[in-house]
């Protein structure tokens, strides 16, 4: 297939992107098959493979989800992170208030202790 015949054809496939989209699609193509000269455009067509697949590949592709797997796996490791350091902080939060709370209440160095069980005397 010469390249005018599959620019034509490739162009009739893309009918459903966008017309900005489907023009750089075909500049694309065009100039390439301007860089490869006419003497190469049947191999270079054999090459690209037939415009039913490239279209159907340029399609699947504007098709995809727009959020990555990498990007779910970076946002969920993101989310793990958080989640640890919240823990953390709960647990700092909770000993140092704990330990400000039994330096509170512990008696000071001029009081005097007294013992919390005395043996009787006999």
């Amino acid at each position: 297939m010469a390249g005018y015949a599959y620019l034509e054809r490739l162009e009739e496939l893309l009918a459903e992107l966008p017309p900005d989209d489907r023009r750089k699609v075909l500049q694309y193509y065009e100039k390439y098959f301007e860089t490869i000269g006419p003497e190469a455009e049947e191999h270079a067509a054999e090459a690209l493979g037939s415009p039913e697949e490239v279209a159907a590949k340029i399609l699947w592709k504007r098709e995809e989800p727009e959020v990555a797997f990498g990007s779910l796996k970076r946002n969920f490791l993101l989310g793990l992170v958080a989640l640890l350091l919240l823990f953390a902080m709960a647990v700092s939060v909770t000993v140092l208030a704990e330990r400000k709370y039994r330096a509170s209440t512990a008696p000071t160095a001029t009081e005097e202790v007294q013992p919390t069980y005395a043996p009787e005397e006999e």
